[in-house]
């Protein structure tokens, strides 16, 4: 009897460790294919949020070169600028600027120096700083770019002011900042940051939907 009593009691522990085994190996099996499948989920979302940013970004680019266009083609703007007033020149790159909510509106002469600049006087008299830009919009018809000036990123496009050769460029932007990333968090779901990386210096944070911690 008391052999027999060990005998179950032998069976009853080796069954409960065999059903322990099994529910963990059921959980680990569970535990991967939920994870996998969480992780192609994510994949899909970000993918999907990346689409609609891409897609922002060229339809904002490309208003912001139809505007600019415009504004080369402008025969106000064309006549303030042969008179290098920068007021009349900055009422009419506002009048079309804001139509697209640009935040950075130039006028620049031939060689590159700011004429006219909605922001006020500090940038008149100076050099555009990305010259890189103005030689491919004198290649191409048209540069657009993401871009930092004076310290701020923009979405920057240039367009020549034709007569016919070039005698002046028009620099429109959309800045980058935390509004902009809310207004893409809510057409994704998800959380933006834009992060400035430049060499020999730390990364820097832009703007972004997440808390400054």
């Amino acid at each position: 009897m008391l052999r027999f009593r060990r005998l179950r009691t032998r069976i009853i522990v080796a069954f409960a460790i065999l059903v322990a085994l099994v529910q963990a190996i059921a959980f680990a099996l569970v535990n991967v294919v939920n994870d996998r499948a969480a992780q192609a989920k994510i994949g899909q979302e970000l993918a999907v949020g990346e689409r609609i940013f891409r897609r922002l970004l060229e339809d904002k680019r490309a208003q912001l070169i139809q505007t600019a266009s415009l504004l080369a083609a402008d025969a106000t703007l064309r006549a303030a600028a042969a008179g290098r007033d920068p007021a009349p020149i900055e009422t009419v790159l506002r009048s079309h600027g804001s139509r697209v909510g640009a935040d950075l509106m130039l006028l620049l002469d031939a060689k590159g120096v700011v004429v006219a600049d909605t922001a006020g006087a500090p940038r008149r008299g100076r050099e555009f700083p990305l010259p890189a830009l103005i030689e491919a919009a004198r290649r191409d018809g048209h540069s657009a770019s993401l871009a930092l000036v004076d310290g701020h990123a923009y979405q920057l496009v240039i367009v020549p002011v034709l007569a016919p050769q070039p005698v002046g460029w028009i620099a429109l932007g959309v800045q980058i900042d935390d509004a902009l990333a809310t207004d893409l968090q809510r057409l994704t779901e998800l959380h933006v940051s834009f992060i400035q990386f430049e060499a020999g210096r730390e990364p820097r944070l832009v703007a972004s939907t997440l808390a400054p911690a």
